[in-house]
């Protein structure tokens, strides 16, 4: 069964008569925002859509917009995949998704409290696609893959991924020269894009069988910490990563034989 938005009455997800064809969204439903609607309102989330009013699928068209912004934190509950080719834009409202696959296409704007949780999820962030985190809300995933922008531009908020992969022409961005910008990877950062304007980021390395690899050499980060396993660094790269501030060996290993490290501060 489909859902798709029309807005026909205001910008209110708890509608029925916002949806066609008339009903709130419930768990069997695919939804779909589309690209545009005669009305010109957009869905806001005024719910929690959980439960029985969780989502099946969800997909926002180019040129749709969904506002997870409302005054009060509701969630939403996707049960499978989602596919946001639009714009964005979440504040207050958490996020879950229970499928494998996330792709945004669009702008996502990531500018408040709310948390995005996709933990058996790939999220990608194809070419023209932007991924902004500018608030307090962690993001949760199983692997980021980025061939468009990922910035992450604020203090006191988590990225944790098993996997991080930067593709030919994607760019990760962390930007807050602080220790509280986490970037937690439990698996495998490979760098094949750039991290060229990173000034930032603590990232934090664990896993039992981690590493950092990828062709470029302009690895950046502002804090690297191992805090258990082994991290192994077969980038090849002239310079494997560079470290703008402090290196720290908390627990477990780094193991670079053979590659050239740059540390710059402690």
């Amino acid at each position: 069964y489909y859902k798709v938005w029309s807005g026909g009455t205001s910008t209110s997800w708890n509608l029925a008569g916002n949806w066609t064809p008339a009903g709130v969204p419930v768990s069997t439903d695919d939804v779909v925002i589309p690209g545009s609607v005669a009305s010109g309102r957009w869905p806001v989330l005024d719910m929690n859509a959980t439960a029985g009013n969780a989502v099946k699928t969800l997909a926002l068209v180019a040129g749709g917009t969904l506002n997870l912004n409302n005054a009060t934190a509701y969630t939403l509950a996707i049960l499978g995949d989602a596919t946001l080719n639009g714009t964005v834009n979440q504040t207050t409202a958490a996020v879950t998704v229970a499928g494998t696959a996330i792709t945004m296409g669009g702008a996502y704007q990531h500018a408040g409290a709310g948390s995005l949780s996709a933990p058996t999820a790939t999220l990608t962030v194809p070419a023209g696609g932007t991924y902004t985190m500018s608030g307090a809300g962690g993001v949760t995933l199983e692997t980021l893959s980025v061939s468009g922008l990922f910035v992450q531009s604020t203090t006191d908020n988590t990225l944790a991924v098993t996997d991080l992969t930067l593709n030919a022409g994607g760019e990760f961005r962390n930007t807050r020269v602080t220790a509280t910008s986490y970037v937690d990877i439990s698996g495998v950062l490979t760098n094949n894009g750039t991290m060229a304007n990173t000034t930032g980021g603590h990232f934090r390395f664990s896993g039992a069988s981690g590493g950092i690899a990828g062709g470029s050499s302009d690895t950046k980060f502002y804090r690297l910490t191992l805090t258990g396993g082994t991290t192994t660094v077969t980038a090849s790269g002239t310079t494997a990563f560079t470290v703008l501030d402090a290196l720290t060996l908390s627990a477990g290993t780094l193991s670079a034989a053979g590659k050239t490290l740059v540390v710059q501060g402690d």
